[in-house]
């Protein structure tokens, strides 16, 4: 009588097991079952073509397990995984640390609305996903992004990454929200970011600067020496190759040295 009833207490317990598991979410097997894609493509992968004489090495603070360093322009690599859905994409960049020679590259995006030729310095933001931008792509069809060496520069082939946003294209972001002051008479940069196909356009439309600084519209830097002391609203504009745009309002104070602790 004990026997059979260790039994049924075994098997209830068997049971109770098997309907936890079948309660766990597990993670999509696959890329195709996910509307939110979020694929990343090594430099040893299928998916990526390496043209000319590339050498293999360790990378510090790397994606890759190894990445492939050439020091020719004639050298090129091509990501070119085929994305599953239609819409739109942010594509990302990885390069690794204190690569020997690494410098200025091209980088040439070829999406649904065509080919976008961009410049890239890999000696800055090593070690971290660089936005490239925000790139349209049919459904199952490549989305290629293609990095070459500029004259005598390495060109170090990592990771590249592939973000689903969606069908239809999201609303533009800007940031950072909010500005840290600048000291008077001292060298003062801040590096804003968008969201959105590039090449992007920066201006400010209301309200104005302190002198001495200026905003770069191209590169999205705000810089410069600031020599004119006070509190300064203005109206920072951002717009995509698409004509889309996003407007936001930042203060900066400019404050006498030592006048913030």
């Amino acid at each position: 009588m004990h026997a059979i009833q260790r039994a049924g207490n075994s098997l209830r317990t068997l049971a109770t097991v098997i309907a936890c598991l079948a309660s766990i979410t597990h993670p999509s097997p696959s890329w195709a079952q996910s509307s939110r894609l979020n694929l990343i493509i090594t430099a040893e992968s299928p998916q990526v073509k390496l043209t000319g004489n590339f050498r293999a090495l360790d990378g510090y603070l790397a994606k890759s397990p190894r990445v492939f360093r050439a020091a020719s322009s004639t050298d090129f690599a091509i990501f070119s995984p085929v994305l599953p859905h239609a819409g739109y994409y942010d594509v990302f960049a990885w390069w690794p640390h204190a690569v020997k020679d690494a410098g200025p590259i091209s980088v040439a995006v070829k999406d649904a609305q065509g080919e976008t030729l961009l410049q890239a310095d890999q000696r800055v933001d090593a070690g971290q996903w660089i936005f490239l931008g925000q790139f349209r792509a049919r459904a199952n069809s490549h989305l290629t992004v293609t990095l070459r060496a500029q004259e005598r520069n390495s060109l170090v082939v990592d990771a590249m990454r592939y973000f689903y946003r969606g069908p239809e294209a999201p609303a533009m972001e800007l940031s950072p929200d909010s500005v840290l002051p600048a000291e008077l008479g001292a060298d003062y940069q801040v590096k804003l970011s968008t969201t959105g196909r590039p090449p992007f356009t920066w201006s400010i439309v209301q309200g104005r600067l302190p002198a001495g600084l200026s905003m770069d519209p191209v590169h999205g830097v705000l810089s410069g020496i600031a020599n004119e002391p006070g509190a300064f609203e203005f109206d920072l504009e951002v717009r995509d190759a698409n004509g889309r745009q996003v407007i936001r309002t930042l203060n900066l104070e400019v404050v006498e040295p030592g006048g913030d602790e």
